[in-house]
């Protein structure tokens, strides 16, 4: 058995739709995700905002002898994920696993917040989520022990009083799709880890 056989990931097919939280300084964790899947021998379909995160992110891959394809969607249109799931059909007949970062953060409490703000959070956080988990259902449905994983912040349990919107959107409802989705797909067996600063105060 070879290197690459051993590991956890090998021969399956990885969609991560990276959030592009332009944090300076910070390394994006749909970024980090991706590496460490394709470290674990995963062939990984990395979906960021901009071409050049995705390009970059690919390229890493690719340059430690990994595979990687880069492609980008709109994370505030969440009909652009439709586009996504036919365009990696296209190079793909199954997706084995689907990772997915969505992410709108807007400091500030109840009284701060606009609705502007709170219905961006919930199209990006929510129904971005949602929007994800049903664009690659046919393809995970081909895939090989499929799963689902949905990337949310550690305020959707801790809360925090100066994020009112992300601290409610990113609670409950992502949860719920990853155990549906865990009733109709086996879990992911293999643990990997992921070194992903936290932005937060």
């Amino acid at each position: 058995m070879t290197a690459a056989n051993k590991r956890g990931f090998a021969g399956r097919r990885v969609v991560v739709i990276g959030s592009g939280w332009p944090i300076e300084g910070l390394d994006d964790i749909g970024r980090a995700s991706a590496l460490a899947l394709a470290r674990e021998g995963a062939e990984v379909a990395i979906a960021q905002p901009t071409s050049g995160l995705a390009e970059a992110c690919a390229a890493e891959i690719r340059a430690s002898h990994g595979a990687a394809e880069a492609f980008t969607y709109d994370p505030h249109d969440p009909v652009t994920l439709e586009a996504l799931a036919a365009e990696i059909e296209r190079a793909w007949s199954a997706v084995d696993v689907l990772v997915t970062h969505h992410v709108a953060a807007h400091a500030g409490g109840l009284e701060e917040t606009t609705l502007e703000q709170w219905e961006e959070t919930l199209r990006v956080n929510l129904t971005g989520v949602f929007a994800a988990t049903k664009a690659f259902l046919p393809l995970l449905r081909r895939g090989r022990d499929a799963a689902v994983v949905h990337v949310g912040s550690v305020d959707g349990r801790l809360g925090r009083s100066d994020a009112a919107g992300r601290r409610r959107t990113h609670r409950g409802h992502p949860r719920h799709l990853a155990r549906v989705r865990r009733l109709r797909h086996s879990h992911l067996s293999q643990p990997f880890g992921i070194d992903s600063p936290h932005g937060g105060g």
